[in-house]
């Protein structure tokens, strides 16, 4: 399988473009359409889902990891703290 573009990834919905994109540090990732009735309120919530995907895996992998126990060194404290940023993120 090969690896996604690299966290972090960037929403802007103020773009010169007519729809939000998505982009990291070295490309565009995305660009978020609207489909027919759609509300902007929706294609924005679509978008931040889109570039949060990174944290939301790297959040979920680790949980998985810690839940399973093949991790010792992951503080639950602090995966929860990942979890709930990347969750913010998602939701905008």
């Amino acid at each position: 399988m090969n690896k996604h573009t690299p966290a972090p990834w960037r929403l802007d919905h103020k773009s010169l473009y007519s729809a939000p994109i998505i982009f990291s540090d070295t490309r565009n990732i995305a660009k978020v359409l609207y489909h027919g009735g759609s509300e902007d309120q929706e294609v924005i919530a679509n978008a931040h889902l889109i570039a949060a995907a990174p944290e939301l895996l790297a959040a979920t992998t680790r949980m998985l990891n810690w839940l399973e126990g093949r991790s010792d060194e992951i503080d639950i404290i602090d995966l929860a703290l990942d979890a709930r940023t990347a969750i913010t993120k998602a939701k905008g």
